[in-house]
């Protein structure tokens, strides 16, 4: 037999083979049934090998990316702009533009600031949100390095490529009970955000003044809840003591009225957004 004639020193017990030594070419006849466990076995050990050598290199390449960025004193990431690939404009205000935009491999929202009180605006903002936490409202991941001083941006998550209003419309167009359900977890949405915001009191005087609905920009995230995006301007705030005579009482805003005018924003939109979905 072709495995008897180049082994050496094997015992033979019981049927089985012990101590086999020599140049051995081994060809067993084994039945079905025993061959199926044992080569199974032996793929599935592969297929963990396989999965976790991907998961180490899909890794790699997240990994770098933390290892390449400084993070500032709370935190956040410092992004730099070759890192980002803009890819859409989604929002635009008096001194701000918000893209779309993929950053590590996931969708991101970037707040681009201008003008000429672009680094003052950006610090606003960042002094103000950089510790929020809530489901309808974006979070910060990431921010420019402070010496870029004409074009500062902030690096969200929780921004998708999406506005509620769109959602609104095409529902108004297709389903009717649906757009009631979706209006509804609009309002509440919205509220959450409101309430939460009103919770760090970003909507008491004495941080903000002269704040108003028109500092929102509402954006549909996961399951089509309402995601909150609030914009300072650096006119608009002075910190967190601003002085009495930066008071406007005619032009405050109180989170009831603002979330009025929040769900009248949207509402409005939509109308001009559902003649463009037929």
């Amino acid at each position: 037999m072709p495995f008897f004639a180049h082994a050496s020193g094997f015992t033979i017990k019981d049927g089985h083979i012990y101590e086999i030594g020599g140049d051995v070419n081994i060809h067993f006849a084994m039945p079905a049934e025993s061959i199926v466990p044992i080569a199974t076995q032996l793929l599935g050990k592969r297929k963990e090998r396989d999965l976790d050598k991907g998961d180490a290199e899909a890794d790699g390449p997240r990994k770098r990316l933390r290892e390449a960025h400084d993070e500032t004193s709370d935190g956040l990431m410092i992004v730099h702009p070759k890192d980002i690939d803009l890819h859409r404009q989604l929002t635009s205000g008096s001194n701000y533009r918000t893209h779309s935009a993929f950053y590590g491999g996931r969708v991101v929202a970037v707040k681009v600031f201008d003008g000429p009180h672009a680094k003052q605006s950006w610090k606003l903002n960042l002094t103000l949100t950089k510790n929020f936490f809530h489901s309808n409202v974006p979070k910060i991941v990431g921010i420019s390095d402070e010496n870029i001083s004409e074009t500062p941006f902030i690096v969200f998550h929780g921004i998708p490529d999406r506005k509620m209003n769109s959602l609104l419309a095409r529902a108004l167009r297709t389903d009717l009970n649906k757009s009631v359900q979706l209006s509804m977890k609009t309002v509440k949405g919205l509220a959450a955000g409101l309430s939460y915001m009103e919770s760090w009191n970003l909507l008491s005087k004495e941080m903000v003044s002269n704040l108003k609905w028109e500092n929102f920009d509402i954006f549909a995230g996961g399951s089509d809840e309402p995601v909150l995006s609030i914009h300072l301007l650096d006119t608009t705030a002075r910190g967190p003591h601003p002085a009495p005579s930066f008071y406007h009482p005619q032009d405050y805003r109180g989170g009831t009225e603002i979330l009025s005018g929040l769900c009248q924003k949207v509402c409005t939109l939509s109308k001009i957004d559902e003649p463009i979905h037929r």
